[in-house]
């Protein structure tokens, strides 16, 4: 009884940690503005999920914020990319 109570928790706990992992971020993405003066100082507000976390918090940044990050990122995977195919 106690081991299947134990396989039991366990496939629970694995299904709800998978469960989190199969949303696509793009297709979850949730947008709340805040009123601004300029559009690029506009806040906003994305549900952003890491690896390990069962649960997505909100991240706030401007959309001028939120542009440099991506770019920021965007370079980042290009450069290792590059260093990858020197090496």
């Amino acid at each position: 009884m106690r081991n299947a109570t134990l396989v039991l928790a366990a496939c629970l706990a694995s299904s709800l940690a998978t469960a989190a992992f199969a949303a696509d971020p793009e297709m979850v993405k949730q947008t709340y503005p805040v009123m601004a003066a300029d559009d690029s100082q506009k806040v906003v507000c994305h549900f952003v999920g890491f690896e390990g976390a069962l649960m997505r918090k909100p991240t706030c940044m401007t959309k001028y914020n939120w542009e440099m990050a991506r770019r920021a990122a965007q370079r980042q995977v290009a450069d290792y990319q590059l260093r990858s195919y020197t090496h």
